[in-house]
């Protein structure tokens, strides 16, 4: 999903407060990954979840 994609889904409007207190510790605590990690500012950015990620999903139903 992109960035907006997800920030939607949780139903957030302000990108810097999404980026800064959701994306950027789902990423550090490897939750998620991006698509493209040699390109960070692809346009066609893309966030994946990683097996941690899949677990704790799993684990939240």
């Amino acid at each position: 999903m992109s960035r907006l994609e997800i920030q939607n889904a949780i139903g957030l409007k302000d990108a810097k407060h999404f980026r800064e207190n959701y994306l950027e510790p789902a990423i550090a605590a490897g939750l998620i990954q991006i698509k493209y990690p040699d390109s960070p500012n692809y346009p066609k950015q893309k966030y994946l979840l990683t097996e941690k990620g899949l677990m704790l999903k799993t684990n939240m139903k």
